[in-house]
């Protein structure tokens, strides 16, 4: 089944304003606004169908993102604001951790046995056979680690997550 997601996707080349709103929080409403613009059923895979076989499809939408301008650039922006909000709060529990276990040792010592743990799955991976059988559970505990390790990073050397959405609302507020 797909989902409004795929649509979004879709409409990023022909009316990239509509495209972005209904990957958001807003898409089922958008949607449905966007079905009842083409004369299609109210669910992503009839609006898809719409799009590739009409041809006046990508006319009636981009009609529609000018007609609605205004309206889906508040979307936009407000998800954009949203999103860098969401950012904020993930920094300021980073920076708080942080500041409460500063002079703990056990971030240290974890991000240490860590950053040895991948060094031995890395030597062990080029150095030896993964059994048959054992090579998916093998791949999840690789990646749990590598997971860990880049979480430890990350709380010793921040996150870039935030300059990303800040680019992102710059961009949003340009359109």
């Amino acid at each position: 089944m797909t989902d409004w997601t795929k649509v979004g996707q879709r409409l990023a080349d022909i009316a990239p304003m509509l495209g972005t709103v209904i990957g958001g929080p807003a898409g089922t409403a958008v949607g449905s606004i966007i079905a009842a613009t083409l004369g299609t059923a109210n669910n992503p895979e009839a609006v898809l169908a719409s799009i590739k076989n009409n041809p006046d499809a990508a006319l009636k939408l981009k009609e529609l993102e000018n007609a609605e301008h205004a309206s889906l650039r508040a979307q936009a922006l407000a998800m954009a604001q949203n999103e860098v909000h969401l950012a904020g709060l993930e920094m300021a529990d980073q920076q708080q951790a942080r500041s409460t276990h500063k002079d703990h040792w056990m971030p240290s010592l974890l991000t240490v046995t860590l950053a040895i743990m991948v060094s031995a799955m890395s030597y062990g991976v080029i150095t030896t056979e993964v059994p048959k059988g054992s090579t998916e559970v093998a791949f999840l505990i690789v990646g749990q680690i590598l997971t860990a390790f880049l979480t430890a990073v990350a709380f010793w050397l921040g996150s870039s997550r935030s300059s990303q959405v800040a680019n992102k609302v710059i961009r949003e507020k340009m359109l």
